[in-house]
């Protein structure tokens, strides 16, 4: 089921999956390595690197309970506000590093990376539910959706970008985890109106809703192992399964349907949280991880910082899976 701890998941994959420790030395020892090299978290910020890494810290702190995870979560948690911050809302990236603009899912990325550093550091829980009081009415357009992207001061939408089919489901999910951090019920808290809008749209949407992309259909299993018994996360969850089966080619997920060619890694590792997350195809966790560990970045495209913060995540998901940690 769906709701069964990562632990239990470990209990039932496929013969030769390594268990848990050895998971955990192996990110471990990735984590040290990217750090000596000033990959991450000592190198540019960016808001998706940083939230995923912050979640991948704790889940590591809490197997540990080695107190410097601890402390790396919440440095990099100041460096993104000092670095990102601006009026309202966070920039994707570093000045200097091409990333202008918000976008709406690395605000709620990071959201939900505040909610699992403020399980240990509880001040965070509130910075949590202030960045979406932030953001959610610049990037919701009433009875519409959400736009994708928006300008660096969230004047407007960035040119280009429309609005997110799959922002809806990101929203109700993450705003549902907060406001149950602050009062215990996900359908009552701060952010009861933002999620009243957000679930408007999943229940108007999802009967429709089609996906094809390598990492929004991660996203959507992500997503829906949640709140596994509702309808909207039963289809969606569906929907990303059946497209997923027909873009495995062998030892890992290619971009779209018919693209077989094209395997990239950080995708991949999206999809590879989803499905440990579900509680799904553990075989091709396997199979992922191992292809894209002899993957080589000189010959491909270059390997950034979420790359290899996600790269630890496949590896060891911990708190991107409800139920770990109790």
């Amino acid at each position: 089921s769906a709701n069964t701890s990562l632990h239990h998941h470990h209990q039932q994959m496929s013969q030769g999956h390594l268990d848990e420790n050895n998971l955990l030395l192996r990110t471990t020892r990735k984590l040290e390595l990217q750090d000596k090299q000033h990959i991450w978290p000592n190198g540019k910020r960016n808001l998706y690197a940083d939230a995923c890494g912050i979640v991948l810290l704790c889940s590591v702190y809490h197997h540990t309970e080695k107190k410097e995870w601890l402390e790396k979560a919440d440095w990099v948690a100041r460096q993104v506000k000092a670095t990102l911050g601006k009026r309202k809302g966070l920039r994707i990236g570093e000045e200097d590093n091409e990333w202008d603009g918000q976008y709406f899912h690395d605000q709620l990325k990071f959201a939900f990376s505040l909610h699992i550093l403020g399980k240990y550091l509880p001040d965070y829980k509130k910075e949590a539910i202030q960045l979406v009081k932030d953001v959610h009415p610049h990037f919701y357009v009433p009875n519409q959706g959400f736009y994708w992207k928006m300008q660096d001061d969230l004047s407007g939408p960035y040119p280009g970008h429309d609005l997110s089919n799959i922002a809806p489901y990101q929203a109700l999910v993450t705003y549902r985890i907060l406001n149950a951090d602050v009062s215990g019920d996900y359908s009552k808290g701060p952010l009861q109106r933002e999620l009243q809008d957000a679930q408007a749209l999943v229940l108007q949407s999802f009967t429709n809703f089609v996906c094809t992309q390598d990492f929004r259909l991660g996203e959507c299993l992500w997503m829906s192992h949640w709140f596994p018994n509702e309808t909207w996360a039963k289809s969606i969850r569906t929907h990303a399964l059946k497209q997923l089966d027909k873009m495995w080619v062998g030892s890992a997920f290619c971009r779209q349907q018919g693209h077989n060619e094209t395997l990239l890694p950080f995708p991949n590792f999206v999809i590879s949280i989803g499905l440990q997350a579900s509680g799904v195809w553990m075989d091709r966790v396997d199979a992922l991880n191992e292809h894209f560990e002899t993957y080589d970045p000189e010959k491909e495209v270059k390997v950034d910082s979420v790359t290899h913060v996600l790269d630890c995540c496949s590896l060891f998901p911990g708190y991107f899976a409800k139920g770990f940690g109790g």
